[in-house]
Formats: C-alpha cells, sequence, structure tokens
C-alpha cells in the first residue's frame, strides 16, 4: 500500500507572507482552493517578506505552504521535479527572486474517507480535522489536493523520497492514513 502525507513546512524555517502593501496572495488562495478564482495571465505580482515575528528561523528554506493551494518552491526543487512544471505558475516577488510559486490545481474526488476521518459538514463544505484517505492505489499523482479538503497538499511517497533525495531543506511531512 503506498503511503502520502500532508506537505508542510517545518517550522524551524521562516515562513513567507503578504507583504503589507500589495496584494494579497492569501485571499488570492483561498479563493484558488475554493474554485473562486483563476491562475491567469493578468492576474496580479503578489510581493512577499519572510515573517519578521520568527526571530529565530532560518530564511533558506525550500518551500513555503502558509499560501497553500500555493506553494512557493526554490528554483532548485522546482527545476529538480519535472511534475511541477505542469501546474500554473503565479507570479510573485519574493526576497529570494528564483523563488516561483505554483498553484496545486490537481483536486481528487473520491478518495476521501468519510467514515474514518474526523470533520464537521457545513452547507458550503467541509471542516476536516483528521483526514484519511480511501482506495488509493489507483492514484497516479505525486502532489495533489483532496476536493473536500481544498486548502491541504497531499504528497506521494515518490515525491517524498524525490525531495529528501534533492538534499534540500524546510520540508517536513505529516503521514496520512489510508483505509
Amino acid at each position: 500500500m503506498s503511503k502520502f502525507y500532508v506537505l508542510v513546512q517545518d517550522d524551524k524555517f521562516k515562513s513567507l507572507l503578504d507583504s503589507p502593501s500589495s496584494l494579497g496572495l492569501y485571499e488570492f488562495s483561498v479563493a484558488l482552493a475554493y474554485g473562486e478564482a483563476t491562475v491567469d495571465e493578468e492576474a496580479g505580482v503578489y510581493d512577499l517578506v519572510y515573517n519578521t515575528e520568527h526571530k529565530r528561523g532560518k530564511s533558506a528554506s525550500d518551500v513555503f505552504t502558509y499560501f497553500r493551494p500555493v506553494i512557493v518552491f526554490s528554483r532548485k526543487v522546482y527545476d529538480g521535479l519535472d511534475y511541477l512544471k505542469k501546474f500554473p505558475e503565479v507570479r510573485i516577488n519574493s526576497p529570494v527572486k528564483s523563488h516561483v510559486a505554483i498553484f496545486i490545481d490537481t483536486s481528487l474526488v473520491g478518495v476521501f474517507d468519510r467514515q474514518r476521518s474526523k470533520y464537521d459538514e457545513w452547507p458550503d463544505g467541509y471542516v476536516v480535522y483528521d483526514l484519511v484517505l480511501r482506495d488509493m492505489d489507483d492514484v497516479t499523482c505525486d502532489i495533489f489536493r483532496v476536493a473536500e479538503s481544498p486548502k491541504v497538499v497531499v504528497v506521494s511517497q515518490k515525491f517524498k523520497d524525490d525531495v529528501e533525495s534533492m538534499n534540500v531543506k524546510g520540508f517536513s511531512f505529516r503521514e496520512l492514513k489510508v483505509s
């Protein structure tokens, strides 16, 4: 049985945030997650800054996940994982000019285990506390979202192995249960 993980940034590293004087990538990413916006050529450029309140955090992370389902990768990671290039890019100005932001637009239906997951269901969606996946044998995606929890980015064992073989920093993986 394949393993899958929630992708997050290691909290030893500084996160990126919206610049106070720019368009809000966070709000745009939420709209993308819920299908209320699209990535297009006319979209603005989002200015990002390091979180200044994280005084001890290192700034050399190769991944930033605060804007999920928009993920900011270092150029090294983006260039090293060809399967990331299929996702639409979001234009950013980051403290590191070579950062690349992509919208994880692959959202899988039918993989949310309603019996084993812990969640609340509301008229306009779900609040998922403990995500359990089901029937993942046919899944061939290495990075995707689950339709019922659209701001969570899930990665495969292959993605995790690929990242770990690159000797990059800032990635953290939380294994998901698969029924």
